[in-house]
């Protein structure tokens, strides 16, 4: 990766539980001047609107997949493994295909959740060699929904998580096999109403052997799991009142520990190498109104540091759909693991109402322990 100069560098102390002990560790964030990558939409006027997916092309270890989700979803392909040039590449001419169909079919003549549109924004590549659906593709993505009893509404939608599977390394999704996966507590409505389950973000943990999803439900932040490889609806399990005890469709919530109080939501987590501990970064707000982004630590997936800020709107900026990018490869990792230096891209408006309205940009950043 090219050498840079940090922009601004801080240090947080995060604390992790242990044996009955809280473990301190110490570590800086250094980041790289943000840069706004060009004409970042592929043969489309709308921008990605969703966590991208990036991960070494099993069938090519020279190249990267990229799956890119807007008014499409596409899945691109670039001919080199480099992480520094994916992120500054022109991607007009870069050969893409769409792929899962934004709006899915009806399935038996019934809305099962995505009418409105899906987005493809978590996936997970099962091992080869795997002793089940090995070489398959999981897919989570964020699903609405306009349809309500008493009419449709094109402005609101009621949203959920749903997956998807793929057999052709995301060339072709099963989508009559398509499901929903975790869904509000609350039914949806007969009137039309904004709400559900939303801007969740998906982290498979290797080591466990669980899929863990961060969503947004009201103004908390809640956490379900699923051990079973292909995420399949009636695996899951919501965190609640200290256990992993509600069912993830229409079950109760509690707030992820250490997001008390925070107002917030897209998560993206990964490990880090380096520090030895999961790595999340997600925005604040709810919507699309200005924002900024955080960064927090946990040991366990579950108990989670009080977020710090990360990139602060100064002036009515919108920072969204954060992307944690690593360079430590593993085929059946999206966007890979961390070690010292890895890359954040994400969404970025200078300020609710200017234009161009939305901006691709990246930065690479530091995590670096600090020695006493």
């Amino acid at each position: 990766m090219k050498a840079w100069l940090s922009l601004c560098s801080f240090a947080f102390a995060i604390g992790f539980v242990h044996a009955g002990q809280i473990l301190h560790v110490d570590y800086t964030v250094a980041l790289d001047a943000p840069f706004t990558v060009p004409n970042t939409t592929p043969a489309t006027t709308r921008f990605y609107d969703a966590i991208t997916p990036i991960m070494p092309n099993p069938d090519n270890p020279r190249q990267l997949l990229w799956f890119w989700a807007g008014r499409h979803n596409y899945r691109i392909i670039v001919d080199d493994d480099n992480v520094d040039d994916i992120l500054n590449t022109s991607y007009t001419a870069v050969p893409k295909t769409e792929v899962f169909p934004f709006y899915p079919p009806m399935l038996n003549g019934q809305n099962i959740g995505d009418n409105k549109g899906g987005w493809l924004n978590f996936i997970y590549r099962i091992p080869d060699g795997a002793p089940v659906h090995s070489g398959r593709m999981v897919a989570i993505y964020h699903a609405e929904d306009n349809d309500f009893v008493n009419g449709p509404d094109g402005n609101t939608a009621w949203m959920g998580v749903m997956r998807a599977y793929s057999d052709d390394e995301g060339i072709s999704w099963n989508v009559s096999k398509r499901e929903q996966i975790i869904s509000a507590h609350a039914p949806k409505p007969d009137t039309a109403a904004y709400g559900g389950c939303a801007q969740h973000g998906v982290f498979y943990d290797a080591t466990s052997g669980y899929y863990y999803c961060y969503y947004r439900e009201g103004r908390i932040i809640g956490v379900a799991r699923s051990s079973d490889i292909m995420a399949s609806a009636g695996t899951w399990t919501k965190y609640y009142n200290g256990s992993w005890s509600e069912p993830g469709l229409r079950g109760r919530s509690s707030v992820v520990p250490g997001l008390k109080g925070f107002n917030g939501g897209d998560p993206s987590v990964t490990y880090s190498e380096y520090l030895q501990c999961y790595v999340m970064i997600l925005k604040s707000g709810g919507g699309s109104g200005p924002s900024s982004l955080y960064i927090t630590t946990s040991q366990d997936l579950l108990n989670w540091e009080a977020p710090k800020v990360l990139l602060k709107n100064q002036s009515g900026e919108v920072y969204r759909y954060p992307t944690i990018i690593g360079s430590t490869a593993s085929l059946g990792t999206t966007n890979m693991r961390m070690d010292e230096t890895c890359w954040l891209s994400y969404q970025y408006r200078p300020a609710v109402g200017r234009k161009p309205s939305r901006r691709f940009q990246k930065l690479a950043f530091n995590l670096l322990s600090v020695e006493h």
